[in-house]
């Protein structure tokens, strides 16, 4: 951030290190942490969408409401990039 970044995005960090999702929220504040979720089937993926764990990604987005934060990048890795529209 000292360098003039205006805001990051976390992803498998913030699933994993829930410690250091809330240290930089302290740090940073709301406004320049993001957390994106990347789903399928109701379930977080992590890891370059590698290990899709047994997290209910929409639980984990009241979870991630709850410390605080205020902007949450949501990706429904089912559809993503195949050409097939959103999946509603």
């Amino acid at each position: 951030m000292d360098l003039g970044i205006s805001r990051v995005i976390l992803g498998t960090a913030a699933v994993e290190n829930m410690t250091l999702l809330e240290r930089l929220l302290s740090v940073y504040g709301n406004d320049k942490i993001v957390v994106s979720i990347d789903a399928k089937e109701g379930r977080v993926a992590t890891r370059g969408w590698e290990v899709i764990s047994e997290i209910n990604s929409l639980d984990l987005c009241k979870k991630l409401q709850s410390m605080g934060v205020k902007t949450i990048v949501y990706t429904d890795i089912s559809k993503d990039g195949m050409l097939q529209g959103p999946n509603f």
